[in-house]
């Protein structure tokens, strides 16, 4: 009996919103394609318990797509990963290179270690090394220091080697 009294409510509300914008719809070509759509509304409304019951009609993603789908899925999600940390590793690259640029250094960052299970993305970073010209070798503290602060890494995870 609830089905049929949500049915009669949708229908009547139909009804109004039709009635509504019927009224509201110019005069000319556009009247002709509101009344139109307007009718096409209704009538959906009207027999869309009939439609929605038939199991003709029932349509099941699993079952069309079959397992291609979920294999599909979950190769695109690693690409995508793969290709979201590929990126994130070049943007902080050049980010600490801006930085350490700042301070006179010009590094060669040779690994961004990036732990690709971490949810939390203050600790995606795992480690950075770099290689840098013996002259900055003095200023080791200094170099660590500011790639600490872009990155928020410890000592020991910031790793540098003098060539």
């Amino acid at each position: 009996m609830d089905v049929v009294k949500q049915w009669a409510f949708s229908a009547c509300a139909a009804v109004i919103v039709g009635a509504i914008i019927h009224m509201m719809a110019p005069n000319g070509k556009f009247e002709k394609i509101m009344k139109l759509t307007v009718s096409t509304f209704f009538l959906c409304c009207l027999f869309s318990p009939f439609i929605l019951r038939s199991p003709a009609l029932s349509f099941d993603v699993n079952s069309f797509f079959g397992e291609q789908a979920g294999s599909y899925a979950s190769e695109l999600e690693g690409q995508t990963n793969e290709q979201l940390y590929r990126q994130f590793r070049i943007t902080l690259k050049e980010y600490i290179e801006k930085s350490l640029a700042e301070i006179d250094v010009v590094p060669n960052i040779t690994d961004i270690e990036v732990d690709e299970e971490e949810t939390d993305t203050t600790k995606i970073v795992k480690s950075v090394e770099m290689t840098l010209d013996e002259s900055y070798q003095g200023r080791e503290k200094e170099i660590v220091g500011t790639i600490k602060d872009v990155t928020g890494l410890k000592d020991d995870a910031v790793r540098v080697i003098f060539d």
